[in-house]
């Protein structure tokens, strides 16, 4: 069964410190802990960022991730105005076979996935400890 990762951006691989210095940025670290679950797991991209949904924010994202030997499948659907966890529902009822797991700041984004959703600190972004817990949960 293909393992799937939906990936936020801001809160996740950046913090306020990254921001404050580039405008939108990747932390090297953040980047890093993302490339150790990609990985140890075989993991899939799904971007459920709001990145996504602009030209010049995808043009930073994707070449970041592609250098990190990530394979990016996909992108949730846009609803406006509708929690983030709905637009992950839309992908995974197209793509249900598969072991996902949410990773987002938002606690918006794991409504109804609870088990699956893995929040960051927008303070912190993504760090080693809940990049453990996610390698756990999606396996080796």
């Amino acid at each position: 069964m293909q393992k799937v990762l939906f990936l936020d951006i801001d809160g996740v691989l950046n913090n306020p410190e990254i921001l404050e210095k580039n405008g939108l940025g990747i932390g090297p670290d953040h980047l890093s802990e993302l490339k150790r679950i990609i990985d140890e797991t075989g993991a899939k991209i799904v971007l459920s960022s709001t990145w996504r949904l602009m030209h010049h924010t995808r043009v930073i994202i994707i070449p970041a991730l592609q250098s990190i030997g990530a394979d990016v499948i996909g992108m949730t659907p846009n609803h406006k105005n509708l929690p983030r966890s709905e637009e992950i529902l839309t992908w995974l009822e197209n793509n249900p076979e598969c072991h996902f797991a949410i990773l987002d700041d938002d606690d918006n984004a794991g409504l109804g996935f609870e088990g699956n959703f893995f929040q960051t600190e927008f303070q912190f972004g993504l760090t080693p400890q809940i990049a453990n817990r996610i390698i756990d949960f999606l396996g080796k």
